[in-house]
């Protein structure tokens, strides 16, 4: 009958197959666990074929069942547990097999990607790192382990990481010979690793807020050859955050520029309206932030800056229902109402301006904001107080006349 099934299983007879192994199983030694093991494990991999992980999950818990240590079983088990993206249970039927077969890089390359997954990136380091020490030679997995540190926070440990990578591979080559194609892909492999170490160096320079440091990096990296659009948007970022306003919109213009790239258009267009609006380029300030509101609508701050743009270009009707819709938003609540305020002075509405003045005293805490509000309270009060007078005198005069 075992012969019988592997005659089938070359025929592709696959449940003609089980069948065999079924009477393999009735008629063998149930206390024989090698035996009994090697036929549930059989029977697991048939039903893997034919993709009826249900039954070959069965089959694999009996194959362990006989078998503990059975490292097959183990990583069938985490095969079928990853295509149904059951990451915990995988993760452990990995790290089992790993004991076993503590020299499978492949499989080791899997558990990392897995904890990644699981957002376990201290661990997906140290996996990477064991995969490293086994060869030396393939920087790649120095490289992966230090951008899970970088993901697990470990900014500092990463960046210095990353130092000494870049500081043991970076070779200028300077040659006026034509190399060797051989030489050739070696040197496109050595740049790659490096352009992606520039990079996530960058990253983690950005982090720990050395936006100077980050920059070079970035540019750094599209020197050798980094996807340019990626590190194109970190740049954006990174001098956005550190409030370098002409460098926003230069990147910004280069990637936008760029026909193969693919970026984030919304917090694009908010980074680049915002920073028009910082060097008070306000009618490209307004084009860029209706941009990220129709790429975006549900990013906040866009309304807001694009009011701050049109108050400042004296449009305080559009101004005015910006505000409104950055304050549905709850986004700088305070500076909407008295920004809005302001909007309502100039169009002579001291109404709602008063309510408005009155929210900017109970929506925040900024003092300047409330300083100012009151200083327009006091200025609508006179108002007020003078409109009362000659609505008095008005009074009078008619009594006179009458």
């Amino acid at each position: 009958y075992y012969q019988l099934a592997n005659i089938a299983i070359g025929q592709g007879n696959y449940e003609e197959a089980l069948a065999y192994l079924d009477e393999c199983a009735a008629l063998a030694d149930e206390n024989d666990s090698a035996v009994m093991s090697d036929l549930a494990l059989r029977q697991a991999s048939l039903y893997m074929l034919m993709q009826n992980y249900t039954d070959a999950l069965t089959a694999l818990e009996s194959a362990l069942e006989y078998d503990p240590e059975s490292s097959q079983a183990l990583l069938l088990r985490a095969q079928i547990e990853l295509s149904q993206q059951s990451y915990l249970p995988a993760a452990r039927d990995l790290e089992s097999y790993l004991e076993l077969v503590p020299d499978d890089a492949s499989v080791r390359q899997n558990l990392a990607q897995v904890y990644e997954a699981l957002g376990r990136y201290a661990e997906a380091a140290e996996c990477y790192e064991a995969i490293y020490a086994q060869y030396p030679q393939e920087g790649v997995y120095r490289l992966e382990a230090l951008r899970c540190q970088l993901l697990a926070g470990e900014y500092e440990t990463a960046r210095d990481g990353f130092d000494a990578y870049i500081e043991e591979n970076e070779q200028t080559v300077v040659s006026d010979t034509s190399p060797a194609p051989s030489a050739d892909t070696q040197t496109a492999s050595s740049n790659a690793l490096l352009a992606t170490a520039y990079f996530l160096r960058g990253c983690c320079q950005m982090q720990l807020s050395d936006y100077a440091l980050a920059t070079a990096d970035f540019e750094s990296a599209i020197g050798y050859g980094y996807d340019e659009a990626a590190a194109l948007e970190q740049l954006v970022t990174c001098s956005y955050v550190s409030g370098g306003y002409e460098a926003v919109m230069t990147y910004g213009e280069r990637l936008l520029a760029m026909s193969d790239a693919s970026p984030s258009l919304g917090s694009l267009y908010q980074q680049m309206g915002a920073s028009a609006m910082s060097l008070e380029r306000y009618d490209e300030a307004v084009e860029y932030l209706t941009l990220a509101i129709e790429s975006a609508p549900e990013l906040v701050g866009s309304y807001y800056y694009r009011g701050v743009s049109l108050l400042s270009l004296g449009r305080y009707e559009e101004a005015v229902e910006d505000f409104t819709r950055s304050i549905e938003q709850d986004y700088l609540t305070q500076f909407c109402y008295y920004n809005r305020g302001v909007c309502y002075v100039n169009l002579l509405d001291y109404d709602s301006a008063l309510d408005d003045m009155e929210m900017t005293l109970t929506s925040g805490d900024e003092q300047t904001l409330k300083d100012a509000a009151t200083n327009i309270l006091w200025q609508l009060a006179q108002y007020y107080e003078s409109q009362r007078l000659l609505e008095g005198e008005q009074i009078e005069a008619e009594q006179i006349v009458e």
